[in-house]
C-alpha cells in the first residue's frame, strides 16, 4: 500500500506551476500542522525545489548556481541525496549492476533488507530559517545529481550511453518503487509526502514516484495546446497516454491523479466560489476563465467516461461522477468537477519573486520583514494567498486533514471566513 497522505505533482510541460505548488503547498502542510511531519522529495532534474528549499534561487551572476543549491551541495553529498537514495533502493530491491537501469548507473555496492530514510533527509530550516522545522528534504542538485558525468555508462571508447533519467522504456525502476513503498511505512509518526517530478514524464524518477505515492496533483494552465500534450507528446512523454495509462496496464500504478489544479488565473474577489460547473475555487476567477475551466473540465470528464484506461488513472473514481446533465448544455457533471478540479490564482510578481528568490513561503512570509526588500507584498495580498494555499491543501487531502486552527491569527482581508471553515463546499469531495 502506499503511504496515506503522499502526492506526486505532475505535469509533461515546463512551467505549469507545479514546483512552485510544492514548494508553497508542503510548508503550507508543514506550518498549519506542526505537530506532524513533512517530506518532500525532489525528482525533478532541475532540483528548484531543492534551491527554494534550502535558500532561494538568486544568483550571484548568470552562470552561478541558484544560492539554495550551492547551500545543497555544500552540506549534502551524493550519498545522502536524491540520487543516494535511489542508489540504496536498487540494492534493497535485490537487483545487481547489471539487471537493472538504476544498477546500471548507480552501482550498487551493497544489499540491505528496508532502506532507512532518514539517512537522507535533510532540514531545511537549517540553512533557510523561513522553512518550518517539521519539514523535511531529500534534496537533488541538478547536474550534480542528475548530470550525464554523474549518470552515464561510459563506454571503454569515450562514448556514454542515455543517462538513467532520460530512459524511458524500462520498467527496472519498479523493484525500487516497491522498496520506497516499505522505507515509507518505516518512518515513525504521521507523515505527509510530497514529490516535485520532471517534465520528463517518462523517466525512471517520475515512475518511481507513480509506483510508490497516493496520489497526483495536476497543475494546468488553460491552454488547449498543453492540455492536449497530456495525452498526445511526440518525444513519448505524454502523461496520460505514454506514461499513466501504460503503468496501470502493467501493474505498476501506485498513484492515482486526484486533482487537477488550473493556475495562474486572475481573481475578481476573494471569496470562495463554485463555479457553475461545480469546480470549487478559493477566490472567484473571471467568467471567461470559468468557461475555460468548464470546457477543460468537460474534455477530461468525456475521457474518463469512455475510456477504462483513464478511469483508472484517477483516484477513487466511480463512473457516476462522469454522468449528469448539469449545466446549460447539459454535458458537465459538476460531481466529477467537485472532486477533482480546483484552482490557483497568479501569484503577482511581487510576491512570486520575493517568494522564489530569498527562498519564502507565502505561508511564513510577512508583509513587514524588511529583510525581503522592497519587494514584501501588502497585507491584505499576502493574507489572501495564505487562505488560498491552506484552500488547494484542503482541496488536496480532504476536509478531515487537520487544518481547522491553520487561519488562527489572520483573516482575509475582506473579513470573510478562511476556506477551512467552509466544510459544506467539501461534501462533494
Amino acid at each position: 500500500m502506499p503511504v496515506p497522505d503522499s502526492v506526486a505533482f505532475a505535469n509533461n510541460r515546463g512551467g505549469s506551476g507545479k514546483t512552485f505548488l510544492v514548494f508553497q503547498l508542503a510548508c503550507e502542510a508543514a506550518r498549519a500542522r506542526p505537530s506532524c511531519k513533512v517530506l518532500v522529495i525532489d525528482f525533478s532534474l532541475y532540483s528548484e525545489t531543492s534551491g527554494l528549499l534550502m535558500g532561494g534561487l538568486a544568483r550571484a551572476d548568470p552562470l552561478a548556481p541558484t544560492k539554495g543549491l550551492a547551500i545543497t551541495v555544500e552540506h549534502t553529498t551524493p550519498d545522502t541525496r536524491a540520487e543516494g537514495l535511489v542508489r540504496a533502493l536498487v540494492p534493497a530491491a535485490g537487483a545487481g549492476p547489471h539487471d537493472s537501469v538504476f544498477g546500471k548507473w548507480f552501482a550498487p555496492k551493497s544489499k540491505s533488507e528496508v532502506v532507512d530514510l532518514t539517512k537522507f533527509l535533510t532540514q531545511p530550516s537549517k540553512y533557510n530559517p523561513r522553512i518550518p522545522s517539521n519539514l523535511y528534504l531529500v534534496a537533488s542538485a541538478a547536474q550534480n545529481s542528475w548530470g550525464e558525468e554523474h549518470t552515464a555508462n561510459h563506454k571503454r571508447d569515450g562514448t556514454s550511453e542515455v543517462p538513467m533519467w532520460a530512459r524511458q522504456h524500462s520498467t527496472e525502476w519498479w523493484p525500487a518503487a516497491q522498496q520506497l513503498k516499505l522505507a515509507f511505512e518505516r518512518l515513525s509518526g504521521d507523515w505527509t509526502v510530497f514529490a516535485d517530478t520532471d517534465h520528463l514524464a517518462a523517466s525512471p524518477l517520475t515512475k518511481l514516484a507513480f509506483g510508490a505515492l497516493e496520489r497526483i496533483v495536476v497543475p494546468l494552465s488553460l491552454d488547449q495546446g498543453d492540455f492536449s500534450r497530456l495525452f498526445h507528446d511526440p518525444t513519448g512523454n505524454a502523461l496520460f497516454k505514454d506514461v499513466l495509462m501504460p503503468m496501470f496496464q502493467n501493474k505498476m500504478l501506485s498513484a492515482r491523479v486526484s486533482k487537477f489544479i488550473f493556475t495562474k488565473l486572475a481573481s475578481q474577489e476573494n471569496t470562495v466560489t463554485e463555479t457553475e460547473a461545480g469546480i470549487i475555487s478559493p477566490f472567484k476567477p473571471s467568467a471567461l476563465a470559468q468557461k475555460e475551466m468548464a470546457e477543460l473540465a468537460d474534455s477530461l470528464r468525456n475521457v474518463a467516461k469512455d475510456s477504462e484506461s483513464m478511469q483508472s488513472t484517477l483516484y477513487d473514481f466511480n463512473v457516476t461522477l462522469a454522468d449528469g446533465t448539469n449545466s446549460e448544455d447539459g454535458a458537465i457533471s459538476q460531481r466529477f468537477c467537485n472532486k477533482y478540479c480546483t484552482a490557483f490564482k497568479t501569484v503577482a510578481d511581487g510576491p512570486a519573486n520575493v517568494s522564489k528568490t530569498y527562498g519564502a513561503p507565502l505561508c511564513t512570509m510577512r508583509s513587514n520583514d524588511t529583510s525581503l526588500g522592497k519587494m514584501a507584498p501588502d497585507k491584505r495580498t499576502l493574507d489572501a494567498l495564505k487562505a488560498d494555499i491552506n484552500f488547494v491543501v484542503l482541496s488536496i487531502f480532504g476536509q478531515d486533514y487537520g487544518l481547522s486552527e491553520a487561519f488562527a491569527g489572520f483573516h482575509t482581508h475582506d473579513g470573510a471566513s478562511p476556506p477551512a471553515a467552509t466544510p459544506a463546499l467539501w461534501s462533494a469531495a
